[in-house]
């Protein structure tokens, strides 16, 4: 009978270990794993995920508010669905849009791997955030980009102001020279405007198929 275990039980160090690791548990890392193609043939970066109470993450199959990321660039990528108006008509297909990403082999990542502070919402403090991230992402984006073959689309102004030039030095195939933002109201036009160009210029046979 080995010592300090009576019966078989796990010792009084063992128990807690095992509750903090249930503790550690990540939704998001999970789902965002989960998503993750075989062959990875685009990635998108974006700023960072939500809070972890909000529940909006991109990869979390229900979600029913506050999602614009997922509505637009799913109006993005696919015909069948870029006219849609209703977001809800969108969100009742989120599992097969969610699919049908991966099976294309469309990634998302984000430049953090934390949710922005409540208290940061300037543009100078969120680069300041992103750039203390970088080297997570260098490291993650060197992983992903296969030597440059992947191509990359950073989302949002102040990813692509805090991150375009290190990935780009590290070799990393960033599509976009100006920053597409992030498409709330009142930059959809362009968001959509600037990632079509991309979309369309540099990729993907199944783009809008």
């Amino acid at each position: 009978m080995a010592a300090g275990r009576p019966n078989g039980r796990p010792n009084s160090t063992q128990a807690p270990r095992r509750q903090r690791a249930r503790k550690r548990r990540d939704p998001i890392a999970e789902a965002r794993e989960a998503y993750r193609p075989d062959r990875i043939r685009l990635v998108f970066v974006a700023e960072a995920p939500p809070p972890a109470d909000s529940d909006r993450f991109f990869y979390f199959e229900n979600v029913h508010d506050a999602d614009w990321l997922f509505l637009n660039l799913m109006r993005a990528l696919y015909l069948d669905v870029s006219d849609t108006k209703l977001p809800k008509c969108i969100r009742e297909r989120k599992r097969e849009l969610l699919e049908r990403f991966r099976a294309d082999g469309f990634y998302l990542i984000d430049a953090s791997d934390r949710p922005m502070p409540a208290a940061v919402t300037t543009p100078a403090g969120k680069c300041a955030i992103l750039e203390r991230a970088l080297p997570a992402l260098r490291s993650t984006a060197a992983e992903l980009s296969d030597g440059g073959r992947v191509p990359f689309i950073l989302i949002s102004v102040t990813v692509h102001d805090a991150c375009r030039d290190a990935l780009v030095r590290d070799g990393v195939n960033v599509l976009n020279s100006e920053p597409i933002p992030f498409p709330r109201q009142q930059w959809l036009e362009v968001f959509h405007e600037r990632l079509g160009t991309l979309l369309r210029a540099h990729l993907v046979p199944t783009v809008s198929s």
